[in-house]
């Protein structure tokens, strides 16, 4: 019965305020993006105006919401914007992760005009999120490049059309010719 996908009522309530709520920062709070995973809490995030710091996601949200780079967070500063630990060291956390921001919550931020004009530079596509118009015009171009063989009708493979996985950075392939010939 542990997999049956039951939730208590709080884990719900916290899902769906992340999924469907439409979080707008106040005034101890900003928007970030994250740029790397630091652990399995931890993220290096860069604010509006360049500073990169460490932000942290609380227990609350852990195991029910997964962070990706690319992914645009609402923070809230800590205590001046750096924490210290139970010894009295400055810890490296600066703030608290707030609220996920999904596209469409994004894209309420905009309509609001509380969306910081830094983050509009990067492009959209860059990050591997694509509007309806630029998909359809893919796929009328990949339904023209249908090439015949062998009896068998293929469409050419893009790898920029494929789903991004901004986890993982991006490697280098070698397309390597091997000459194997079956002797047998």
């Amino acid at each position: 019965m542990s997999g049956s996908g039951r939730k208590s009522a709080y884990r719900k309530g916290v899902t769906k305020r992340v999924l469907y709520g439409e979080p707008e920062p106040k005034d101890n709070e900003s928007i970030v993006r994250v740029i790397a995973l630091r652990g399995t809490n931890l993220f290096e995030v860069v604010d509006v105006s360049g500073t990169k710091s460490v932000t942290m996601l609380p227990t609350k949200f852990r195991k029910l919401i997964w962070v990706k780079r690319g992914d645009y967070l609402i923070v809230g500063e800590g205590d001046g914007g750096e924490t210290t630990t139970a010894t009295g060291k400055k810890g490296a956390v600066t703030s608290i992760v707030e609220h996920i921001l999904y596209k469409d919550q994004i894209e309420h931020l905009k309509q609001k005009k509380l969306w910081p004009s830094a983050f509009d530079d990067s492009s959209v596509e860059q990050m591997g999120i694509q509007d309806g118009s630029v998909v359809h015009k893919k796929q009328e171009n990949e339904i023209s490049e249908v090439q015949p063989s062998k009896g068998l009708t293929m469409v050419e493979d893009h790898f920029a059309s494929m789903h991004v996985n901004r986890n993982r950075r991006k490697g280098h392939f070698d397309e390597e010719s091997d000459d194997d010939s079956d002797d047998e």
